[in-house]
């Protein structure tokens, strides 16, 4: 695979903070504001600090919280950023922008498997999340190795997304050597053309004699692959 093969034993210590107390709105707002307008002039270090007065005057204001990880995110302060969407998601644990960029954030300090398991929770929200499955298809095939999952996934992909490997397209368009574009779509392509011989056999007759008996080996091969990942997975 051409994706990195990043630590997949790195486990990210959560902070795992409660809900925060409210605090004075009024005295937070004239923060946020500020740090909107440091953000949109790219000064992302003023708008961390701009953001951080928002949160100590209240504790519970989400959207301080929310944007303080975007800016943090933007100018490369992984540790801001991971903090930070880890008190947005206490407050608000289903928000889905919160816990995608925290895997974005994860995946950037190699928290591989920790990264993944946020992403399968935004999957069990909305299986047709297309950058969450994108996010995870190219962990599971690359650094975390788990070829059974990444089956899966693509299969999700193409049944749900059908255009992905037109974006896939274009993307290697805009940037020739984008060597994560160029394997996601390969494999798209590959399990769409199974799928493919799945669906017509008789259009895709195989020139070589098929070897006996190699459909249930291939399920039992399949089954303990899954069950070896799943091990791995749980740190058996």
């Amino acid at each position: 695979t051409p994706l990195p093969r990043g630590r997949t034993d790195n486990p990210y210590r959560y902070l795992l903070p409660g809900r925060p107390s409210p605090g004075n709105r009024a005295e937070a707002q004239p923060w946020i504001n500020r740090g909107n307008q440091a953000f949109q002039r790219q000064d992302f270090a003023k708008a961390i600090e701009s953001y951080q007065k928002a949160v100590d005057a209240d504790g519970n204001f989400f959207e301080a919280y929310f944007n303080m990880g975007l800016s943090a995110l933007s100018g490369g302060d992984i540790d801001t950023a991971l903090r930070a969407y880890e008190y947005a998601l206490a407050i608000r644990p289903d928000h889905r922008d919160s816990r995608f960029n925290l895997s974005l954030a994860l995946k950037q300090r190699d928290h591989l498997r920790d990264a993944a398991r946020e992403l399968e929770t935004l999957l069990r929200q909305d299986k047709t999340d297309l950058p969450a499955l994108l996010q995870l298809g190219e962990l599971y095939s690359g650094p975390l190795a788990r070829p059974v999952r990444t089956r899966s996934i693509y299969q999700q992909i193409i049944q749900h997304h059908p255009q992905a490997i037109e974006a896939y397209e274009q993307a290697i368009e805009q940037a020739p050597e984008h060597e994560d574009a160029i394997y996601n779509k390969q494999q798209l392509e590959e399990l769409l053309k199974q799928q493919q011989a799945e669906q017509n056999p008789d259009q895709y007759q195989q020139q070589e004699k098929p070897q006996p008996d190699d459909g249930d080996d291939n399920q039992q091969q399949q089954a303990q692959q899954q069950q070896q990942e799943e091990d791995v997975e749980q740190g058996k």
